[in-house]
């Protein structure tokens, strides 16, 4: 579930302007980066300090770099 997050906020994030265009959708996808941030805190002490799955915690830093970068 955080990876598939993850993937949302990418994903709307790669499209120019479509978050910024609305209040909504900016509190929205600020929201949901905090709750995958604290979701993430909540799974330590894992091997990598993420997910403790190679390929998950690999995606997660593609994903939201900067949700990574708060841990």
């Amino acid at each position: 579930m955080l990876v598939l997050k993850a993937w949302m906020i990418w994903r709307a994030r790669i499209i120019p302007g479509w978050i910024e265009r609305d209040d909504y959708r900016q509190r929205l996808f600020t929201e949901e980066a905090d709750w995958v941030l604290a979701q993430l805190k909540r799974l330590q002490p894992q091997t990598d300090g993420l997910l403790g799955h190679p390929l998950g915690s690999r995606m997660m830093r593609d994903f939201a770099p900067d949700v990574v970068g708060r841990m």
